[in-house]
Formats: C-alpha cells, structure tokens, sequence
C-alpha cells in the first residue's frame, strides 16, 4: 500500500507538473501572441505614418508645381523633387518677386505706349480738323439735300393719295 501510495503520489506530481508546464506554456504563448500584435500594430502606425508623410510631400511638390507653372517660371520636376523644402520655398518667393517685378515693368511699359498713343492721336487730330470738318459740312450739305428731296416726293405721294381718296369719296 505504501508503494501504491507513493506511485500515485508520484503520478499526482506528475499530473501536477505537467499542468503547470502546459499553464506555463500557454502564458507563454498567449504573451508571444500579445508582443506579436503589438509589433504589427506598431508596424502599421509606422507605415500610415509614412503614407501620411509622403502624402503631404508630394502635395507640396504639387503645389510648388502649380504655383511656377502659374508664376509662368519652366522648372523640371527633378530640380523641384531634389529640393528640399526651404529650397523650394525660396524658389517660389524668387519666382513671385520676378513676376511682381515683369507685372511692373510690363505696366509701365503699356502706360508709356497708350501716353505716345495719345499724343499721336491728339497730333493728328489737330492736324486733320480742317480736313474732317469740310468731310462733315459736305456731308450735312449731302444729308439736307437727301432729306429735301425725300421730303418733296413724299409730299407729292401724299397730295396725289389726298387727291385720289377725294375723287373716290365724290364718287
């Protein structure tokens, strides 16, 4: 009985360790399993983070595109891509202050034009006035002569209607 007892206590012991080892074994799995899905979360955060940061690079390559291509400056998209972002930001302010500077020079330019434009038309106006009032006496002359006879064959058409309608009401 005492040997039945030990080997049962034996096996007790060993159905004790091997339950222990099996909890052991599946804390150890379950915390494996917790660090894994850490990790992948990790991952994935990183990767949106890196997703979000080239997102909002090529944005800015975009718009700094769009803003040159508006300020009328031709600059290759490699040049603008190898650039940092301070770079790129003072080409833009340099390309902005360039134009503001062509705006100028382009205004003054016309305004200097339409000035000559003035003093040629004011030069030629003083000098045809003659010419272009004799022009508009003739025709007025033309006009007064046109409206006299259109005036006279209307007052004939009229007195011949009058006389005919009187002929027609004695009838």
């Amino acid at each position: 009985a005492v040997i039945e007892r030990r080997k049962e206590e034996q096996e007790r012991l060993q159905q004790e360790k091997l339950k222990q080892e099996a909890v052991e074994k599946q804390r150890q799995e379950d915390e494996r399993k917790r660090d894994e899905q850490r990790r992948l979360e990790r991952e994935a955060r990183e990767r949106d983070a890196e997703k979000i940061a080239k997102m909002r690079s090529e944005m800015a390559l975009q718009e700094a595109k769009e803003v040159m291509k508006s300020l009328g400056a031709d600059v290759a998209d490699n040049d603008l891509t190898s650039m940092d972002e301070a770079k790129r930001q003072q080409l833009i302010a340099d390309t902005k202050e360039q134009a503001a500077k062509q705006k100028v020079a382009e205004e003054q330019r016309l305004a200097e034009q339409a000035r000559r434009v003035d003093y040629v038309t004011r030069a030629l106006r003083l000098e045809e006035l003659p010419v272009i009032e004799r022009m508009y006496a003739a025709s007025c002359a033309r006009d007064e002569a046109a409206h006299a006879e259109a005036y006279a064959a209307t007052l004939a058409d009229d007195r011949a209607a009058h006389a005919a309608h009187l002929a027609e009401k004695r009838r």
